[in-house]
C-alpha cells in the first residue's frame, strides 16, 4: 500500500498532478540550494546597512557594506566598510573577478587594505526605492571571511553629515 491510498487519493488523481510532482522534485533541489545566497526584492526593506553610489558615465556603481545599520551620510561614520564596485547590474550574480576592486577598509590608517580574495555574491535594484539588496560571501587575503546580506541606500558622494 503507498502513501497516496492511505490518505484517500485516487489513481486519477495522482496521474493528474504526477508530472508537477517530478517538476517540483526536480526544480526544488535546485531552489533549495539557493535560498541561502538568493536575495529578493523583499530584502530590500530590511535595515539600511550598505551605500552606493554610481554617477560614473561607464556605469561603475560602488558598494560600501558596514557591520551596522544607518542612513546616509551618518552610517560613513559608524564603522570601516568592506568597500568593492562593478558595472551597473541587477538580478545577476558576480564573482570577485567581476568587481573593479574589492577590500575590507582598515581600522587605523596606517595598516594595509585587506583585499577580496575569492567569492562573489548577487544583487538586485529596487527602481521605486531607488536601493540595492543582495547577498555576498568574500574570502579575504588575510584568511578571514566577510558575508552577510545587504541592503543598500543611494548616497552621493557629496552627501556629508553636516548637510553641506
Amino acid at each position: 500500500m503507498n502513501a497516496f491510498n492511505l490518505i484517500g487519493e485516487s489513481r486519477a488523481r495522482v496521474a493528474a498532478i504526477r508530472p508537477l510532482l517530478y517538476v517540483f522534485r526536480a526544480t526544488g533541489v535546485i531552489a533549495a540550494l539557493l535560498v541561502p545566497i538568493a536575495a529578493s526584492p523583499a530584502d530590500s526593506q530590511a535595515a539600511t546597512n550598505a551605500l552606493w553610489n554610481g554617477t560614473d558615465s561607464d556605469g561603475r556603481v560602488g558598494f560600501w557594506l558596514y557591520p551596522v545599520s544607518g542612513e546616509c551620510p551618518g552610517l560613513r561614520l559608524k564603522a570601516r566598510p568592506l568597500v568593492f564596485a562593478l558595472r551597473r547590474r541587477s538580478g545577476t550574480e558576480f564573482a570577485v573577478s567581476d568587481l573593479e576592486y574589492c577590500f575590507q577598509l582598515p581600522e587605523r590608517a596606517s595598516s594595509p587594505l585587506v583585499q577580496c580574495r575569492t567569492g562573489g555574491g548577487q544583487l538586485f535594484f529596487d527602481a521605486e526605492t531607488r536601493r540595492y539588496s543582495g547577498r555576498y560571501s568574500f574570502q579575504m587575503t588575510d584568511g578571514t571571511r566577510r558575508e552577510g546580506a545587504f541592503v543598500a541606500q543611494y548616497c552621493p558622494k557629496s552627501a556629508t553629515i553636516f548637510g553641506l
